[in-house]
């Protein structure tokens, strides 16, 4: 059973008598959403706050010693999701390789953008993938800030103020100093978004921008990849079932596929909820896209400008078994989402605690 409250009174949205209590729509007129529940029978409250979506990043190659390129040697990368079937049928990872030139260039970190740049090119070509690749460079930096410099968030962007060029921060290593003393040194790996960097030397500025990342050398472009997940964790297609696991499983032998950024999925987040309420086929049994953690009483509706804080309330009940007179016990569950910036949901949290 699931129920919203999308206008909030507070304690006046709980009614409690001597033996029961009960959650209603409005205090006026006691429109009953949720119960009765038997005073002493709440087992369990639990409580969510909402929380955005965030893409998990697997980087493969942001390794302080880089992969060596081998000469007519297969590197696969393997991309899909454990539970992912097609129908009924469990099916494996999608999988994208790439041989190397008979004979390489000869250098090191142009034949690694060679094959990074041919493994890009096949996973962006598979839609079935709900992922996006992206080039890494490579640059060592020191002189990591200011004093009280921020710690690098994976994912966020970064400015490099000579060229006016952004990129953001895939992942980074630190080899020495601090970035809160203002003496950091290390790699940062970053995924290009946008402008042409320049070829003089380099400080990139992120966080408050007051945090800075710098040095002499030029990035190095193609050192790597960083795979991303699209948006739209189960909305953005049908088949979809969440976060992707990447393997590195041929010819690689000393980059690894590393999670540089663990994926989220939102909850609370009405827009999103609104694409996931439940679907049914033509008898109206079988859902067929959505879930039924959606399905809402009295045909309420999530408004999409608006954020939940989630509630499930377990309840304990129980009877009598007949033949054996016996005590038997069960719960049950029931969800309820309520306004996130209502200036009464405070007041409604406190008078719901109460009831245990």
């Amino acid at each position: 059973m699931v129920a919203i409250l999308n206008t909030i009174e507070g304690a006046a949205n709980i009614i409690s008598g001597t033996f029961e209590w009960f959650i209603v729509k409005t205090s006026a007129g006691g429109v009953r959403l949720l119960g009765p529940f038997r005073v002493g029978k709440l087992v369990r409250l639990e409580s969510f706050d909402p929380a955005a979506e965030v893409r998990q990043i697997v980087n493969i190659g942001a390794d302080t010693t880089p992969e060596v390129i081998v000469a007519s040697t297969r590197y696969k990368i393997e991309i899909g999701n454990p539970d992912d079937k097609y129908e009924s049928q469990r099916r494996g990872p999608a999988i994208h390789a790439y041989t190397s030139a008979a004979a390489l260039s000869g250098n090191a970190a142009t034949d690694r953008l060679n094959v990074y740049t041919a493994l890009a090119a096949k996973i962006n070509a598979y839609v079935g993938n709900n992922v996006t690749a992206h080039l890494l460079f490579h640059k060592a930096y020191t002189g990591g800030g200011t004093t009280g410099a921020e710690t690098p968030i994976v994912g966020e962007t970064a400015l490099e103020t000579t060229s006016g060029a952004y990129a953001r921060i895939m992942a980074w290593t630190l080899t020495s100093g601090t970035f809160a003393g203002g003496d950091a040194a290390g790699i940062v790996w970053f995924a290009p978004v946008s402008g042409t960097l320049s070829a003089v030397t380099k400080t990139w500025t992120y966080g408050s921008s007051s945090s800075t990342l710098s040095g002499t050398d030029a990035p190095v472009l193609g050192q790597g990849l960083a795979i991303e997940d699209d948006a739209g964790y189960f909305i953005s297609n049908i088949a979809r079932v969440g976060t992707n696991w990447v393997g590195v499983t041929q010819g690689f032998t000393v980059s690894i596929a590393a999670i540089g950024l663990v994926g989220v999925y939102s909850v609370g987040i009405g827009s999103t909820m609104i694409q996931l309420i439940p679907r049914y086929d033509h008898s109206k049994q079988d859902v067929i896209s959505g879930f039924l953690e959606y399905e809402l009483q009295n045909s309420d509706l999530f408004d999409a400008a608006k954020t939940y804080r989630k509630y499930i309330i377990t309840i304990g009940e129980g009877d009598e078994e007949a033949m054996g007179a016996t005590a038997e016990k069960s719960e049950t569950q029931v969800t309820l989402y309520c306004d996130k910036a209502s200036g009464n949901l405070a007041a409604f949290d406190t008078e719901l605690k109460t009831m245990t």
